[in-house]
């Protein structure tokens, strides 16, 4: 599509959610020399021939103007959320009796359980908290089978497996956490992403437990919306998974939330940025 668009003469921006070929290379694909140079030189053509490159986050900024052929060119353009999808006022308690859940204290993984997750040390977590808190990761991935296995041999009674849900389904499947759950695994690349599941659980006005270093951290920790484990820590995670049980304030950490979220990336201010990025791209044409 680069391609096309460059031989036609046409302006184009370039968005960047994860960096590649860098994430699979820090997961350990790519191997070889000659793999690398053809991905990166993908890239670097992409690059070049982009009136604009944007990205998620300020760190990911960084990582892309360091490129020769994006440098002077790298825009910040957050994941944002539509607030109004999700109907705060509906209890935990209410969502669960629609969707046929037990009422137990709830935690909710919803999204992508693979790689870049770290999902697995959601199950050591879970031998360290009592059997009377719930937690359902919905979604698929590449790690859930084996997840599942594991699971079954730990005899985790507490953790509860679903399939993925349409997009129309999120907003009561988060309404039903007492707490949603994000979590990434450890490494700079990691720390710099903004994953929409954690936007879209402060959009339900839910607490957020966030296992996970650097920027994902730093929201939850800044806007008071929830309780902070490191990256892969299941000890830590664990108290952070009783600290929620434990808070009575809980519920006004939602709410701070989804004040917080609709304030700073809600998506009718990030559509009029990147939509000012576009006029200028066109502009320059």
């Amino acid at each position: 599509m680069a391609r096309a668009l460059r031989t036609a003469g046409l302006p184009y921006v370039f968005h960047v959610a994860d960096p590649w070929p860098d994430f699979p290379i820090a997961m350990g694909y790519l191997q070889s020399g000659l793999e690398r140079r053809l991905a990166f030189g993908l890239e670097d053509f992409a690059y070049r021939g982009a009136a604009a490159i944007t990205t998620v986050s300020p760190g990911l900024v960084n990582l892309l103007s360091a490129k020769r052929s994006a440098a002077g060119r790298v825009e910040l353009i957050p994941n944002g959320v539509d607030v109004g999808r999700f109907d705060h006022e509906l209890t935990p308690g209410g969502a669960r009796r629609q969707l046929g859940w037990d009422e137990a204290f709830t935690i909710v993984y919803a999204g992508t359980v693979g790689l870049a997750q770290g999902v697995g040390s959601l199950l050591e977590a879970a031998r360290l908290v009592a059997d009377d808190v719930r937690i359902r990761i919905v979604g698929e991935g590449v790690e859930k089978p084996d997840l599942v296995a594991r699971s079954r041999e730990m005899n985790l009674a507490n953790v509860v497996f679903h399939g993925s849900v349409p997009q129309a389904d999120v907003p009561l499947i988060l309404a039903a956490a007492d707490a949603g759950l994000v979590m990434l695994r450890r490494g700079p690349l990691y720390e710099d992403s903004l994953p929409t599941k954690l936007l879209e659980t402060m959009a339900a006005g839910r607490p957020v437990i966030v296992s996970a270093d650097g920027l994902p951290a730093r929201i939850v920790g800044d806007s008071g919306s929830g309780y902070v484990a490191g990256a892969e820590d299941p000890a830590g995670l664990a108290r952070a998974i009783e600290a929620c049980r434990l808070d009575p304030h809980r519920a006004r950490r939602g709410a701070e939330a989804r004040t917080f979220v609709a304030r700073h990336y809600g998506r009718e201010g990030i559509i009029d940025q990147l939509a000012e990025i576009l006029a200028r791209a066109a502009r320059a044409s």
